[in-house]
Order: structure tokens, then C-alpha cells, then sequence
């Protein structure tokens, strides 16, 4: 579920277009693969991202407030995020 990822945590997003044998023979569609972020220090790294948005059309019923905390590592063969 895409909702329960923040977009600040996604690294990269993969599109492979066409059918897919996940919906069936004939299924139009295609998939998109979505990578997180990786550990990439031997030290903690943190990220901090605040923010703010609105709909100009009508702000006041669309400010949005977003707050995102990150924190990865690398530990060997393994990493965290």
C-alpha cells in the first residue's frame, strides 16, 4: 500500500509498461516498482523534512503539514533506513 510509505523515503520509482501476468491475460496496465532509500554510512545519517502545501484554488481546506524523520546506517553486509 502506497499510503503507508512517505514519498521522502522513496528513492527511486521503476515503470515497466504493458500487461502484467499480476492482473490476468489481456489486463491492460503495467507495474511500478518503488525502491526506499538504503543506508549508505558506517555513521547514522539522519534526515529531517518539513512542509508545507496548499491548493491556490482553495487554501483554505487544502493545507497540507508534513513531517518526515529518516535515520540509516550501513553495518556490514546489511543496512537499515
Amino acid at each position: 500500500d502506497l499510503g503507508l510509505v512517505d514519498p521522502a523515503a522513496i528513492d527511486r520509482a521503476e515503470v515497466k509498461r504493458g500487461a502484467s501476468a499480476v492482473f490476468g491475460f489481456g489486463a491492460s496496465g503495467g507495474i511500478i516498482s518503488f525502491q526506499t532509500r538504503r543506508g549508505t554510512t558506517e555513521r547514522p545519517e539522519v534526515v529531517a523534512k518539513f512542509g508545507t502545501s496548499a491548493n491556490t484554488g482553495e487554501p483554505s481546506d487544502s493545507f497540507l503539514h508534513r513531517a518526515y524523520l529518516g535515520v540509516g546506517q550501513q553495518a556490514g553486509r546489511f543496512d537499515y533506513y
